[in-house]
């Protein structure tokens, strides 16, 4: 009767065994594709990022090639762009969005009649006007410059330019006087410059200093042109956009923030010229819808 009993007892630890096995490989299949599922996921939206990002450079004005670019990235990445939802907002015409969706073969969960799953990816950015940034330069620009982009010009001159008397589109960030200004041109200024806040204008000429700061950047990258630049590039500065320049030392209005290129400084005793070039170009600070744009832009991730 013992024997019975130990053999029946054997025989229900075998099924409950078998029945554990079973219910563990179908937790290890399950685990298998779903770590699978999950590192395509991560591929999705590593690839969607890297599309929107290099897409939304087109915006606002090229809508068509920021659809365009962000295919040509997805695809670059191994995506078939014809799987993916590629979107400009309408209403701004500075975000792109993707949606982007694909299908992953099942291997271990076949046996639990899983063969096939969709897994599902989603980014999206915006171009923003720049409304703060660091590093900006102590020099300035009227709101009704003629942004020619592309096209060279002086964008500060000596006597006999177009600026209000007493001043040659020199600011002051931080302290006044020509030291301050000066390292301001070679290295940018340290703090940050916000756009609708009052700055003072750095009235005189300041002809030496300009021209040794404006050098200097051109000598730590010699080789760069307005059309190759790299986004670090020295010669690259970031100018405040002003309301208006009043007369001598006075206070006035920042609106925004220009990206101008430098290509070059002469300087003397009566006259001081910056020459280059203004560029439609991403710098690093914080971005707004609301701030007017001369050019310079903030683009970051967004949902």
């Amino acid at each position: 009767m013992r024997k019975r009993q130990e053999h029946s007892e054997a025989g229900s630890v075998a099924v409950v065994v078998a029945l554990s096995l079973t219910v563990l490989i179908g937790f290890v299949a399950i685990g298998v594709d779903v770590g699978r599922m999950y590192i395509v996921r991560e591929r999705i939206y590593n690839a969607a990022d890297s599309a929107v990002l290099a897409g939304v450079q087109h915006l606002p004005g090229d809508p068509d090639g920021a659809v365009e670019t962000a295919h040509l990235f997805l695809s670059r990445n191994g995506f078939d762009p014809g799987g993916a939802s590629v979107a400009v907002d309408e209403t701004t015409n500075r975000k792109l969005s993707i949606g982007l969706n694909t299908g992953v073969d099942m291997t271990f969960a076949r046996v639990l009649g899983f063969t096939r799953q969709n897994v599902f990816g989603r980014s999206a950015a915006e171009r923003l006007n720049a409304a703060a940034v660091e590093g900006a330069v102590p020099l300035s620009v009227s709101k009704d410059q003629d942004f020619q982009f592309g096209n060279q010009i002086t964008l500060k001159a000596g006597s006999g330019s177009n600026y209000a008397p007493g001043n040659f589109g020199a600011i002051q960030l931080g302290k006044p006087g020509a030291n301050q200004y000066r390292d301001n041109l070679l290295y940018g200024f340290s703090g940050w410059v916000t756009a609708g806040e009052y700055y003072s204008t750095e009235p005189g000429n300041i002809a030496g200093p300009t021209a040794e700061g404006v050098n200097y950047r051109i000598g730590l990258d010699p080789e760069a042109t307005f059309d190759r630049a790299d986004r670090k590039s020295p010669r690259l500065l970031k100018v405040p956009v002003i309301d208006s320049y009043p007369n001598g030392k006075g206070e006035f209005k920042c609106l925004g923030f220009a990206v101008f290129f430098l290509e070059g400084a002469t300087s003397s005793s009566k006259e001081d010229t910056v020459t280059g070039r203004f560029l439609r170009f991403d710098v690093t600070g914080r971005g707004s819808t609301d701030v007017p744009g001369y050019g310079a832009f903030v683009t970051r991730l967004s949902q």
